[in-house]
């Protein structure tokens, strides 16, 4: 599936009638057998939704229909989670950073993951024991982060 913007798109884009491309991408993708191009029109869909539509509930849905079709995604994963912060979905938004983590490429993006998750369980779960564990985790992995050392002190403290 090519990057290139279609004739569609730069129509859009110059009359600005994005649920209109909304509309075709949805189409396009019922009429799809091939997942590769379902999943190019998914994330097309959902970036529309997300960046023009101001619609991050149905993006996140077409996000979703990507994971469904290639459950480590790496890009659907990655904006998922972002929406799902946006949206202050917190325990959705464990569950792909948790994933996430199981795919980190290197020790750097494994502690950023890690150090989030602890973060949410944290501030937004009101989870300490979680934390505590994914803070540690992020220790145990050879990263001994000061941001990790840092919230766990600050979390015996309390």
């Amino acid at each position: 599936m090519s990057t290139t913007a279609s004739p569609s798109e730069r129509v859009a884009g110059a009359t600005e009638s994005w649920q209109e491309l909304y509309d075709e991408y949805v189409q396009a993708i019922g009429a799809m057998e091939d997942e590769v191009d379902q999943t190019e029109y998914h994330l097309r869909a959902a970036r529309l939704l997300r960046d023009k539509l101001d619609n991050p509930g149905e993006a996140i849905g077409h996000f979703r229909s990507v994971l469904e079709i290639d459950d480590r995604h790496q890009a659907a994963l990655a904006e998922l989670a972002q929406l799902l912060e946006q949206t202050e979905a917190w325990s959705e938004l464990v569950v792909v950073l948790e994933t996430r983590l199981e795919e980190a490429g290197n020790a750097f993006e494994q502690t950023e993951i890690g150090l989030k998750i602890g973060d949410v369980y944290r501030h937004q779960l009101q989870d300490t024991e979680k934390a505590v564990a994914a803070y540690r985790q992020v220790m145990d992995e050879g990263e001994n982060d000061e941001r990790s050392i840092g919230a766990l002190e600050e979390i015996f403290r309390e």
